[in-house]
This record gives structure tokens, C-alpha cells and sequence, in this order.
């Protein structure tokens, strides 16, 4: 067990070591056994380096460290006699029972004046011990506060400071605020009767802290320190990751008040943040606005209320302890009126809904899944409000809650900014997205996730994400946004590059197209190629790492399609004329280079289709919207139909262009845009003969037409660097110019495959099945094929009048198997066919019919389906078919793998990366 009685004399005697080696003249030495110590020299430094006027006296390290020994102990005091909480009254010991399980991370105890008990013994456990220490240093630091929160108000001549106030400094703060506070519907903590203001000051400490209070000379820099002492207590008590800085609030409002993301209507206006913390979030920012808000650690509101009257008494705003949750998004019954009859604050805050401005600080992300007691507490607080319940989801953070409850407050344009540890994407929790979509349109996402900080403290300055969204009550204009999505890289070495970072991600909220090459960080920004309709079934992903860095790349690499080729949009419907712009349009100058393009949809997603235009299929004419490409040169033709078919420009429009309902919407200015890399370009405008590429090169790109494969796997092998000429040894030829003349060569290699092999293609379905409909019309003849009343192997009952409209056709097995026709008037006729397989085809050919014609007469059927006279035969053929479909299938398939890895300069490159569609 943990001896208390060892650790009280042990700090009785470094205290008496600390005081004895101090010189009287010279600042204190830092000790191991202040752990405040090190922050008090440099807070002192700081202020010494930046004080402004000449005879501003500045205080010394050694003053920080008397208030902090001063701290230490009333510490000791309050663990010489622990049993002095089970005095207070019962709601206190309740209150404290719970907030020091909470610090041992212990259950939810249904008595915590019983799990009190146990922190007051003397066996208690050193567990326990730490946990009651902490709360002690938080009591010392609250009457601490108080004190000087008394002394700046008297020396700002607002309230004068006597040495009796500090035997109850509650009181004594009362007294200042008094005439500015309704007492009883009033939430301010300073004054409040919580677990802090019990404690009064015996006569030896009132002594020595008014001794204390006298020194004081600057109060800017006590007041910084009081501050950042408050903040690392407050981290160390929670064991959590340090609250965001005081800088990071200072770098965000510089940039949103530069770049007027934020712009105050008026000369006062409200703003709302569940996460006041301790008040750094408004030291920096615009002076117009009023805070309301919640903080759901005492503690921490309680210097948040510090720092606000610091100056002067005033009226105090609307603030509670609380995370928001406690505020419902619907009238509740618990939300009574008090017993003076004015209104309760909670119902104030629900009420509102005219803020300018929100913002969210979501440090520490907790989840209902979780098994903490935090946790815990959101599970109960969302299961007692029938909207975030229909919200709640697993992964859902409680940040998340709150950012559906801050969109509540804000008027139309107001804006959140919310930092977040980590970004949003499908498993944050559908419903809760989908309601913050229904909300607001995303100005912007800022993912930060990949940069590096050698300074430990501009950790603190930096969250993994930043969100930006404004409130936007118009229906289509929030549908038809886009969010700007922005990822950085690099590494930042101080303060002053976080600040840049702030700055130059802002900047590009209103030029998203801005780039920053000279900076030591990276941005890589891009509007969302999907507008906010789509998000909403579909939570967007951008943190696709690889295929940002290889667009990136490709961008600084590559000259767009329009250098090389005239681009207009064309539909046969439109009635264009031709001769005005005869270079532009298919004319007999130009048909042969020339081509189609289109965009067609199927279960991988879109895809770019080309064609020349002589065979451009009738479909096409009246249903798609066509561009036509005009080469510069007509040997371009081919290698660039290549590229736009490829995963390359797949990728690539992934990346950029617009989608609407998952499908691609293409302009001419996307297809202008499609990057044609730098080492293909220059091979297609000045290409090198083969017979210059050494013998063992030759070899390999002669294999390309017979065994693609194996050429790929040579290529694979051929070094990065260079390869000697054959003419010329002495001449290097870098490896790149191999592979760019490797992709020209397969590109003509697989459009000669396709184009001679397009019918063999077209009869084999994507689920590579015959499609018979078609083999029977385009390859067999009129004498294998016969009408299906005059096949032999197809009997039938002549019951239906020629021109009667058959309405429901399907197989039957019984009475014998065969085809069921039945009309509207109830009459039926029966196919009797035994061959399965010509049965199944017959099936196929009438219901290509009924797309056609949907309700056909016996007549229509038999004058337009004709079934094959020998079915064995047909049935060989297509065997054929598909074994010849499945030779030029792999071919085609390795000519694209070729082709792929050619595109990208590199060995052993991937072919694919992979995009959310």
C-alpha cells in the first residue's frame, strides 16, 4: 500500500533544500521536483524578450516559482487531512467521488460518496493517491486564480484589494461581480458552490499569498502564466493529448480574418463553440463577437471565465459546463422555468439560432463504442435526445454531435470551422454526415495528417484535419457545391511555418487554383469532382495518398491533349455546318485522323470511348453527347485514342472532372486538359527508328505484336539510367525513350486488334457468354438458319390469329417442355421444343424482339426469328468463338498492361491505382 505519511516528509524536505540553495539575489534554479519550473523560465524569457516599454518592470522566474511553491503547499495541506471532504455536503462528496473515479479510470460507481470514502483512507492506493493529488493541485491553482483575478481588478482600479478577502475569495469575487449577476439563474463558476470554493485559506496561507500578491509588477505576464499552468494541469489531470494552443487559435483567426472567410455583419455578434476550453479560442479573434458556448470540464471554464473578467467585472455571458448534448435540438420537459420565474439558461441556448460563427475543437475523439467513461456519459446523453439517437452510430465522435447541434445555431452564411484528429469518411456515421450535408455546404477540407513537426510545440498548433463548412438554406446551391479538398506534405520546423500553412491553405478558399512552390510544405488542392448530392450518398474519400501524388505528378510531367489535338463537342441532332469550320468537323479531309469520343456507363464505372467516324455506331447519334478530335498530325491518331481509353486518363478524370450520379461530366476543357506525359509526347513528334535501339532492344519490341507478355517482363528488366545506341556506342539512349516507343508500337498493336477483331468481340457478351441474337444475324447464312414455324425440330398448336398482340410469353416444362404464348383475351399457343439449348435460344431471340417490339403477333415472330437448322453445328461454332475470344481476350489484356506501365515512365510501376467511384 501507499504510505502518504514517506511522501509528505519527502517533499517537506526538498522544499527546505529549494529555499535554503536559492541566492536572494538571482533567479531560483529550476528543480526536478517542480514540474512547473521549466514552463516559469520560459514564460519569464518570453516576456523579457518581447516587453515593449523601456521601464516596464519584468517579473522573474523566481516569483513564478514562489506562487508555484506556494501551490505545492497548500497541496500538502489539503493531504494531511483528506478526511475533510467527507465533511461537505452531499452533492459535493457526489460530484467529487465521480470526478476522482474518472481521474483512476474507474467505473461508474451507483454510490460515489461510498467510492469517496476509499480516496480519504490512509491505505489508499497510489493510484488513488495521484487522483486525490490532482484534485488538490486544481483547488490550489483555483484559489490562486481568485486571488490575482482580485488583484488585476484593483490594479485597473475597479474593485480595491484587501487583505481580508482572501480568507474567502469566493465570497470576495461575488462581492465584485455581484451587481453584474443574477445569482440565481447565473452559471458562472467563479462563483458558483462546486468542488472548488469550499476550500478557504487558513491564516499562515492568507499571510503568505498576500506577500506574494505584493511583488507583482506585471500582471500581463502573470496572467500568461497563470494560464499556461492551468492549461498543463489540466492535461496532465485528464492524461489526454494536450489541448490545441493558444497558436493554433492565433495562426486561424490571422488567416480567416486575412482572407475574409469570415466577415461580421455587424459591430456585435454572437458566435458558439461546445468547446470553450479555457478561452484561448477568443483571445485572437475579430473583437465584433460574443461568445456563448460550453465547456464540459469545470476546470477549464472556470479560466475561461478568468481570462474574461481579468480586466474588469462585467456582465458575464452565456456559458455552462456541458458539452452541448445537454442542449436538445427539440423542447424537452426538462427544461423548466426557475423558481424566480426567469428563464433557465439551457433554454437560452437552445433558443438560439442566430450565431455568425461556430467552432469546434475536437481534440480527443470519443466514440459511443468506446469503453471509457466519457464514452459512457455520450452513450447516455445521445439516448436521451430522439434526434442525435436517430443519429447514433458506433464510430460517431461526440465532435460529430456537436457539429450537427453548432449548424443549428448558425444563420444562413454563417460558417463552422471545426478541427478535428482525424478525417470524416464512411464509417464517421452515415446519418450524422447526411445531416450535416443537409445543412451546410463544405467550403473546405484540410487534411494535415501527413505533415511532420520537429517542434514539439507546434504539435499543439496543428490538428490532423480542418473542416470549413457554411450554413446554406438554399436547396439547389448547397446540392450543386463542391468542396475544395486540400492535402499538405512536408516537414514544418517552428512556428512561423505553421502560421505560413494557415495562410496559404486559406487562400485558397477563393483561388483554389493558387500554387506555392517556394514554400517547405506541399498543398495539393482540387475541387471536389463530385457535387455535395453526391456526398450525401456517398461520403467522399480524398485521402487517396497515391493517386495524389502520381496526379501531382503527372501534372508537373505532361502536356495536355489540346497541344495536339482541336476538340469540339458534336452531336448529329445539332445541326452543325460543316463547312464553316471544315478542320474541326468529320469532312473527307479529316476522317481519316479524325475521331469520335464519348462517355459510356457500366458496372466498373465510366468509360472513354473511341471510334472512327465512319463507324460510329447509330445509337450514339441521338442518345450521347460526341466530341471530335482532330490530330495536329494524323499519326497521333491512334497513340491518342490509346491514352484516352487507358486507366491513365481514367485516373486522371477521376481526379478532376465533375460526376453526377457517379457518372463523369465532361466538357471539352476536361478532354483539352488529359495529360499527355512528357517522354510519349516527344516520341510521337520526334520519334527514333528502331534500327537506332541496340539488337537486344529490337528483340523485345518485336515481340510486342505476338507475346506482349513477355516484351513487358523484358522491359521490366531494362535499367532506369540508359542503354548504349547501336549506332553510335559511345551514345547513351535513356531507358524512358524505350518505353515511350514500346507504348507507340503496342497502342498500334492493339487498335489493329480491335478494329479487325471487333466483330469477334461483339459476340461475346461482358459475361463472356455468345451472344446468339447477334452470331445468328452476322455470321451464319440464310441457309443455316430457318423461320421458327418451319423448323423441324419446333412443333406447335396453330391456335392464335395472325395479328393477335401476345402479351405474356414464358418456358413451360409440363405437359412437354417448350414456350408458353398466351394473349390478352386469354387465348394461348405452345411451342413444343425438346433441344434445351435450341429451346433457351428461341427464348433469346424473342426477347431481343420485345425490346423492339414489346407486345409481338405470332406473325412478327415468325417473319423475324430464325433458329439455327442443325443446333449441333452452331453450338461447335460457338465454341470457336469464345475459345478464339479468350486467345485475343489475354492478348488484349497484355497489351493494356503494357501499354499502362509504358504511359508511366518507370519500371515496375503500377498500372492501376485505386479511386473511390
Amino acid at each position: 500500500m501507499f504510505d502518504p505519511t514517506a511522501l509528505l516528509e519527502k517533499s517537506r524536505i526538498e522544499k527546505t533544500m529549494e529555499t535554503t540553495q536559492a541566492s536572494p539575489n538571482a533567479p531560483t534554479a529550476p528543480s526536478a521536483a517542480t514540474p512547473m519550473s521549466n514552463l516559469s523560465t520560459t514564460i519569464a524569457q518570453a516576456y523579457a524578450d518581447t516587453i515593449t516599454t523601456p521601464l516596464a518592470p519584468v517579473l522573474p522566474p523566481n516569483l513564478f516559482q514562489e506562487f508555484e511553491s506556494f501551490a505545492e503547499a497548500l497541496v500538502l495541506e489539503q493531504l494531511r487531512k483528506p478526511e475533510d471532504l467527507l465533511k461537505l455536503n452531499p452533492s459535493r462528496r457526489e460530484s467529487l467521488g465521480r470526478f476522482l473515479s474518472e481521474l483512476c479510470r474507474l467505473p461508474e460507481s451507483d454510490s460515489p460518496q461510498e467510492m469517496l470514502k476509499a480516496f480519504t483512507r490512509m491505505d489508499r492506493t497510489e493510484a488513488e493517491h495521484e487522483a486525490l493529488k490532482q484534485l488538490f493541485k486544481q483547488i490550489a491553482f483555483v484559489q490562486i486564480a481568485k486571488a490575482l483575478l482580485l488583484k488585476s481588478w484593483s490594479c485597473h482600479q475597479k474593485i480595491p484589494l484587501l487583505k481580508a478577502d482572501l480568507k474567502d475569495l469566493t465570497a470576495a469575487v461575488e462581492r465584485g461581480l455581484r451587481s453584474y449577476i443574477h445569482l440565481q439563474t447565473s452559471s458562472c463558476q467563479l462563483i458558483q458552490r462546486n468542488f472548488y470554493s469550499w476550500y478557504k485559506l487558513d491564516q499562515k496561507m492568507q499571510d503568505k499569498l498576500w506577500n506574494l500578491l505584493e511583488k507583482i509588477t506585471n500582471l500581463p505576464a502573470m496572467k500568461s502564466w497563470l494560464l499556461e499552468s492551468a492549461m498543463t494541469l489540466s492535461a496532465d489531470t485528464l492524461g489526454e493529448r494536450d489541448r490545441y494552443s493558444q497558436g493554433f487559435y492565433q495562426n486561424l483567426w490571422n488567416a480567416v480574418k486575412k482572407h475574409k472567410i469570415f466577415e461580421p455583419r455587424t459591430n456585435e455578434c454572437f458566435a458558439f463553440s461546445p468547446t470553450l476550453r479555457d478561452g484561448s479560442l477568443m483571445e485572437s479573434a475579430p473583437e465584433s463577437l460574443e461568445w456563448i458556448g460550453f465547456e464540459s470540464l469545470s476546470f477549464e471554464l472556470l479560466f475561461c471565465e478568468i481570462r474574461y473578467f481579468w480586466e474588469q467585472p462585467k456582465e458575464p455571458p452565456l456559458w455552462i459546463k456541458g458539452n452541448s448534448l445537454e442542449m436538445s435540438m427539440e423542447q424537452q420537459s426538462s427544461m423548466l422555468l426557475t423558481h424566480s420565474g426567469k428563464q433557465n439558461i439551457l433554454q437560452q441556448m437552445d433558443a438560439i439560432s442566430s450565431c455568425e460563427i461556430a467552432l469546434i475543437a475536437e481534440e480527443n475523439l470519443i466514440r459511443t463504442q468506446s469503453r471509457s467513461l466519457a464514452a459512457q456519459s455520450l452513450r447516455k446523453q445521445v439516448d436521451q435526445h430522439a434526434i442525435l439517437k436517430k443519429m447514433k452510430q458506433p464510430t460517431t465522435t461526440r465532435g460529430t454531435y456537436q457539429a450537427c447541434q453548432a449548424l443549428e445555431k448558425l444563420r444562413q452564411g454563417g460558417i463552422l470551422i471545426w478541427a478535428r484528429e482525424e478525417l470524416l469518411n464512411e464509417t464517421s456515421g452515415k446519418p450524422a454526415l447526411q445531416f450535416i450535408l443537409s445543412q451546410a455546404k463544405i467550403a473546405l477540407i484540410a487534411d494535415f495528417s501527413a505533415l511532420n513537426c520537429e517542434c514539439c510545440a507546434s504539435k499543439r498548433n496543428l490538428p490532423k484535419a480542418l473542416y470549413i463548412l457554411r450554413k446554406e438554406n438554399q436547396l439547389e446551391t448547397r446540392k450543386s457545391h463542391r468542396p475544395l479538398m486540400v492535402k499538405a506534405f512536408g516537414t514544418l520546423k517552428g512556428q512561423t511555418e505553421v502560421s505560413m500553412l494557415f495562410d496559404r491553405v486559406l487562400s485558397l478558399v477563393q483561388k483554389p487554383d493558387q500554387s506555392f512552390p517556394l514554400e517547405p510544405f506541399q498543398l495539393h488542392a482540387r475541387v471536389s469532382p463530385m457535387d455535395q448530392r453526391e456526398w450525401e450518398q456517398h461520403w467522399f474519400n480524398p485521402t487517396d495518398d497515391h493517386l495524389v501524388d502520381r496526379i501531382e505528378e503527372l501534372k508537373r510531367n505532361s502536356t495536355p491533349l489540346g497541344q495536339f489535338a482541336a476538340v469540339r463537342t458534336f452531336h448529329h441532332g445539332l445541326g452543325h455546318d460543316f463547312g464553316a469550320e471544315p478542320t474541326l468537323f468529320p469532312t473527307e479531309n479529316n476522317l481519316d485522323s479524325g475521331f469520335y469520343v464519348w462517355l459510356e456507363s457500366n458496372k466498373n464505372g465510366s468509360e472513354v470511348h473511341t471510334c472512327h467516324p465512319r463507324m460510329l455506331p447509330k445509337y450514339l447519334e441521338k442518345s450521347h453527347t460526341l466530341f471530335f478530335v482532330t490530330p495536329v498530325q494524323p499519326r497521333y491518331s491512334i497513340p491518342l485514342q490509346v491514352i484516352l481509353k487507358s486507366q491513365h486518363t481514367r485516373d486522371w478524370l477521376n481526379y478532376s472532372v465533375e460526376r453526377k450520379k457517379g457518372a463523369w461530366v465532361i466538357r471539352e476543357a476536361d478532354l483539352k486538359s488529359v495529360p499527355i506525359p512528357f517522354h510519349i509526347s516527344k516520341q510521337m513528334m520526334e520519334p527514333i527508328a528502331h534500327d537506332s535501339f541496340p539488337a537486344n532492344i529490337q528483340a523485345i519490341l518485336n515481340q510486342i505484336p505476338t507475346e506482349p507478355g513477355i516484351a513487358l517482363k523484358q522491359l521490366e528488366n531494362v535499367q532506369d539510367e540508359v542503354v548504349t545506341s547501336s549506332h553510335e556506342p559511345a551514345s547513351m539512349i535513356p531507358a524512358h525513350v524505350i518505353r515511350s516507343e514500346a507504348f507507340l508500337l503496342a497502342s498500334h498493336v492493339l487498335h489493329h486488334l480491335e478494329d479487325h477483331q471487333a466483330m469477334l468481340f461483339s459476340l461475346v457478351t461482358p459475361e463472356e457468354q455468345v451472344a446468339y441474337p447477334k452470331l445468328f444475324q452476322s455470321v451464319m447464312t440464310d441457309t443455316d438458319l430457318v423461320r421458327i414455324d418451319q423448323h423441324p425440330l419446333v412443333r406447335f398448336t396453330p391456335t392464335l390469329l395472325p395479328h393477335q398482340a401476345i402479351t405474356q410469353i414464358q418456358t413451360v416444362k409440363v405437359p412437354t417442355p417448350g414456350i408458353l404464348l398466351v394473349t390478352k383475351q386469354g387465348m394461348s399457343q405452345q411451342l413444343y421444343i425438346q433441344d434445351q439449348w435450341l429451346r433457351e435460344r428461341c427464348m433469346e431471340l424473342i426477347f431481343e424482339l420485345q425490346t423492339r417490339i414489346l407486345e409481338p403477333t405470332w406473325t412478327e415472330i415468325t417473319k423475324n426469328i430464325k433458329l439455327p437448322r442443325n443446333p449441333a453445328q452452331a453450338q461447335t461454332m460457338s465454341m470457336q468463338i469464345l475459345k478464339a475470344y479468350s486467345d485475343e481476350k489475354l492478348k488484349r489484356k497484355e497489351l493494356t498492361h503494357l501499354i499502362g506501365a509504358c504511359l508511366s515512365g518507370h519500371r515496375n510501376s503500377q498500372n492501376k491505382v485505386g479511386m473511390l467511384q
